[in-house]
């Protein structure tokens, strides 16, 4: 399920809708990307997108960008791990 759908399925609004609603610009989904205030506002909301098919986070300031896969980022020459523990290790949290 993609972040779109899952924000349609607990909310019942669009995700253009939910993102102004929240004060965010339309775009901020674009790809699936989730920032760090994206990932806080979906956490208060209860909105699961560490499972979406589509959810994408940064890899830092070099601008790569690592797709979740089973709710685990996936990065090259690393051990799968939770969004929480790549948070910890990139030093963002």
């Amino acid at each position: 399920m993609t972040i779109a759908a899952m924000i349609y399925e607990k909310t019942g609004i669009s995700k253009k809708e939910y993102l102004k609603l929240r004060g965010l610009d339309v775009g901020a989904l674009r790809a699936g990307y989730v920032s760090k205030k994206l990932m806080a506002i979906l956490d208060a909301d209860g909105i699961n997108w560490r499972e979406a098919d589509d959810a994408k986070v940064s890899g830092g300031r070099c601008g790569a960008r690592y797709v979740l896969k089973n709710g685990m980022v996936q990065i090259p020459g690393m051990k799968p791990m939770s969004v929480d523990e790549y948070l910890k290790v990139m030093g963002a949290n």
